[in-house]
């Protein structure tokens, strides 16, 4: 089963250098303010600069898009992230919640490294809107720690537990964290940097299906078009271990272009449209302390599906020698 790459796509061009380039002037930045024990103030010359550049870079993504008849949200996915990383620090308050962060992050690091004797590390912090909760890695002298944007919400005892990790992982540190990533606060920060905005068929559209169509037959008629439309997009390669994902912080469905090809029915997209819809509707449910989000009603809804036995089928025999798993998220 093949696929090739999506008939159109808009690109805008640097906009993950340019995000860098903002995550290493904050740094210097918010290190000599911390050096020198003055408090963050958004008066600063500094901040106002820097506030202006992002807006500017903000509003020009808007134009590029606009030119192009598209949205920001048909970008491809790292793009739209740092898209939405860029309009969410134009915002003052959250600009200065970042950066307060980034303050509190380096003291804490700066105290750390002398209890573990690496007084000659350096530390480089991405606090960004990324799919991952944590990355933390320590190379050449040199610790890179690479954090979702809802830690801004964090306190200090969870910040000591990120920067821990750079230096030794324990239970109770990544229980802190992930247990944090549940949080209101959390989900509060989250939800406001992924705000929904509109997409156009620019990347919908398929050599043979269309996601919104899909969308649209799929919320007809089996939540009464109650589902508000998530994001829709076509993974980026031709997929066969996951055929379809819900990413609930940017309310986002992706489709494997696997399945954009005559040799697989309507009734296959629309299963694994079906799918991810429920994820976005039900979440993720509590069950004997877990999280889970194949619950027995998951599975019980999954199963009203019109050709759910077909669509099953079909699917079980896309790899029937059983090297594919976790076809659906």
């Amino acid at each position: 089963m093949a696929s090739k790459k999506p008939i159109q796509s808009l690109r805008i061009t640097n906009i993950i250098r340019v995000c860098n380039q903002h995550h290493h002037s904050m740094q210097r930045f918010v290190e000599a303010v911390v050096t020198e024990g003055k408090p963050i103030r958004l008066d600063d010359p500094f901040i106002l600069h820097l506030s202006q550049r992002i807006c500017n870079v903000t509003e020009r993504i808007e134009t590029i898009c606009q030119s192009n008849n598209a949205f920001p949200a048909d970008l491809p996915d790292r793009s739209y992230r740092a898209y939405l990383w860029l309009r969410f620090l134009s915002q003052p308050e959250w600009l200065w919640q970042h950066l307060s962060t980034l303050a509190d992050l380096i003291q804490i690091f700066r105290q750390e490294k002398k209890k573990h004797k690496q007084k000659k590390t350096a530390l480089q912090i991405y606090i960004e809107n990324a799919r991952y909760l944590f990355r933390s890695t320590l190379v050449n002298k040199t610790c890179q720690l690479h954090i979702s944007e809802g830690f801004i919400a964090a306190d200090s005892e969870i910040n000591i537990s990120l920067i821990q990790t750079l230096f030794i992982k324990n239970k109770d540190d990544l229980f802190k964290i992930r247990q944090f990533n549940h949080s209101e606060a959390y989900k509060h920060i989250m939800q406001t940097l992924c705000r929904y905005t509109e997409q156009s068929s620019l990347s919908t559209k398929g050599h043979l299906y269309d996601l919104k169509r899909i969308f649209q037959r799929v919320n007809r008629q089996y939540f009464r078009n109650s589902m508000q439309p998530p994001r829709l997009i076509w993974s980026s390669r031709v997929a066969l271990r996951r055929l379809g994902y819900y990413h609930p912080d940017t309310d986002t469905v992706t489709i494997s272009r696997a399945l954009d090809c005559q040799s697989v029915p309507l009734y296959v997209l629309e299963y694994v449209m079906y799918h991810e819809l429920l994820h976005k509707k039900l979440g993720l449910k509590m069950v004997n302390s877990r999280r889970m989000a194949h619950t027995r009603q998951f599975k019980r809804l999954e199963k009203k599906f019109i050709q759910y036995q077909l669509a099953e089928k079909f699917i079980e025999n896309i790899h029937a020698d059983g090297k594919t798993t976790h076809l659906l998220m």
